[in-house]
């Protein structure tokens, strides 16, 4: 079995390798989170971040 942090990848599990920052995405990224937040209820697990 591979290291720890290789378990899980591997031939069709998708992994992100790089990103793009584009104008005014800090902003979107900042939309979204609130946007997710407000959909979940509030004892959601997700929101613990």
């Amino acid at each position: 079995m591979g290291a720890p942090e290789n378990r899980g990848t591997g031939p069709g599990v998708p992994v992100v390798v790089g990103a793009l920052t584009l104008p005014g995405a800090r902003r979107s990224v900042g939309h979204a989170r609130r946007f997710v937040r407000d959909m979940l209820p509030s004892d959601h697990p997700g929101l613990d971040w």
